[in-house]
């Protein structure tokens, strides 16, 4: 329910499809915005990375950290209703950042289906304004991405 990882399909062929869609969509991924010509730095120092955003982040990633596993995070919810345009808009992008996933290096995970009521309603008690999250909302949120990290660090989907 919610934790979803993509299909298999190799990184690279993966990668470039997704980019190729987003192209097509016109969607900016949130895990980074939009995509850079900025070139990553030769330093393997942490301090010194300096990625690429978007797809090309990710082809960077894989790149320098062969053997990393990626989790990209669905948006959570925002506004009350299902039916609102940034809901509606934030299940396109979920769908695009599903698609970016291999599976295997690349995972994807949809953890805001918590905050939802049985309705698909983000309530009030959760997040009092429907954009930010109080301590409740929070510690739902880390309670559904903990067994998710716990299976990626384990080494499983």
């Amino acid at each position: 329910m919610g934790d979803s990882a993509g299909t298999h399909r190799g990184s690279h062929a993966g990668l470039k499809a997704c980019k190729t869609h987003l192209a097509r969509v016109g969607t900016a991924f949130p895990f980074g915005g939009t995509e850079s010509s900025k070139p990553a730095p030769s330093s393997r120092e942490p301090s010194n990375y300096r990625f690429p955003i978007g797809t090309d982040g990710l082809v960077v990633l894989r790149q320098r950290l062969p053997e990393a596993r990626i989790l990209l995070l669905g948006l959570l919810p925002r506004e009350e209703l299902a039916d609102a345009p940034l809901r509606r808009a934030a299940a396109q992008v979920n769908r695009l950042i599903r698609d970016c996933a291999d599976g295997e290096h690349i995972v994807s995970a949809e953890i805001g289906d918590v905050l939802r009521d049985s309705h698909g309603r983000l309530g009030a008690a959760l997040s009092p304004d429907r954009l930010h999250f109080n301590e409740r909302g929070y510690g739902l949120l880390a309670s559904r991405l903990e067994p998710v990290l716990d299976r990626l660090l384990a080494g499983g989907r």
